[in-house]
């Protein structure tokens, strides 16, 4: 009997109950960006991909790199999917030089580093390529020149920028920037 009068109660509540419905259209809003707001966060933060088989652990990620960059305390290592890093940097200078100069090796792989795309967007960053030095071997002196160094590289990619070609008559490194 107590059932049968919770049934009979709750129907009359619904029937007294209205439910208006809303669609998605009424929950637009419209935000406006604040272009700087976010710019300093952005500048200092970088994006990185690490390229290995061996499975690495955040906390050893993070004392290497901690080490290998000597970064200034108060830097946060974040993961965003697998493999793939956020690190946000007290300094906007070490994110710079950390993005410039890589990939990095690291644990038996390569890490590849970008500068967090204006956006702020981690997933629109292109982690897929990276500058690399390419040394070129056994070229005569006389055809160490700026000229020739780019049809080098052209052959293998773009280059984005040749190594001291010279010091005081003698031929320097022959490295490229691809």
């Amino acid at each position: 009997m107590e059932i049968m009068e919770a049934l009979m109660l709750l129907k009359m509540v619904t029937n007294e109950v209205q439910v208006e419905l809303c669609g998605i259209a009424d929950l637009k809003i419209s935000l406006e960006p604040e272009p700087e707001l976010g710019a300093e966060a952005i500048e200092k933060s970088v994006v990185a991909k690490l390229f290995s088989r061996r499975t690495v652990f955040n906390g050893l990620l993070r004392s290497i790199l901690g080490q290998k960059w000597r970064l200034a305390a108060g830097w946060k290592l974040q993961e965003v999917a697998p493999k793939t890093f956020v690190l946000r940097l007290t300094k906007k200078q070490e994110a710079v030089q950390i993005a410039r100069n890589g990939p990095w090796p690291i644990c038996d792989g390569v890490l590849v580093v970008k500068s967090m795309p204006e956006d702020g967007k981690w997933s629109s960053a292109d982690l897929n390529s990276t500058p690399i030095w390419v040394r070129v071997y056994e070229v005569p002196p006389r055809f160490w020149t700026v000229k020739n160094a780019n049809a080098i590289a052209n052959k293998i990619g773009t280059a984005i920028t040749i190594d001291r070609l010279w010091r005081n008559g003698f031929p320097t490194g022959e490295y490229i920037r691809l």
